[in-house]
């Protein structure tokens, strides 16, 4: 009776893995279309624009332009946009991204990355190695 148990949790968990692969596909590809609205909203002049996300994402850009509380990370709307911004930065390699902030963003992370080597590594020169 073990046994069975044991192999109806077995396939019970592999159904979730399934599902999650999914979504994470899923969950690409919707921050993919929120980037291209925002790409879209910080270009467009169009007050009137008919594209049913560009008025939202404009006043979010505006508002992450002029947020007091963005730098100590109080602001839930900067800590919305900074997450969604960290998934699409980090793979990103276009060296003039359209995205905003994507530059300062990638930046942001190299200089952490870089800190966080010379923390694990010291002061580590070549000549300690030969």
């Amino acid at each position: 009776m073990a046994s069975q148990a044991f192999n109806g949790n077995t396939e019970s968990n592999s159904k979730p893995n399934i599902l999650t692969a999914h979504n994470c596909q899923q969950r690409e590809e919707e921050v993919k279309k929120i980037f291209m609205d925002i790409v879209h909203a910080d270009k467009c002049v169009d007050e009137s624009c008919p594209l049913e996300k560009c008025l939202k994402c404009k006043k979010v850009l505006e508002h992450v332009r002029q947020c007091k509380k963005q730098q100590e990370f109080q602001c839930p709307i900067c800590k919305r946009f900074v997450r969604i911004l960290h998934f699409h930065a980090k793979p990103c390699a276009v060296e003039f991204c359209a995205v905003p902030f994507c530059h300062e963003f990638r930046e942001i992370i190299a200089k952490k990355n870089e800190e966080a080597l010379i923390q694990e590594f010291g002061n580590l020169s070549v000549k300690d190695f030969i």
